[in-house]
């Protein structure tokens, strides 16, 4: 079983690789619907995490990838 963290804030979850999962009512995620945060192209998704959230996804784009240049 994968590790997630729950964004509450977008009714989703993101793991530790980056896959970012919706979040059924019940508080289970969709895993057959996975998509990178990397390849999330919505900005309006990005604007509805909250403050908590979005540090959640900024540590990941820290931590987990090169996008900065460094890992």
């Amino acid at each position: 079983m994968k590790k997630i963290t729950e964004l509450k804030s977008v009714g989703c979850g993101i793991d530790e690789n980056g896959m970012v999962y919706t979040q059924y009512h019940n508080g289970e995620y969709d895993m057959d619907s996975g998509t990178h945060l990397l390849d999330i192209d919505n900005p309006d998704w990005f604007r509805g995490l909250d403050t908590k959230d979005e540090e959640t996804i900024n540590q990941y784009v820290r931590n987990k990838t090169d996008f900065w240049g460094n890992k």
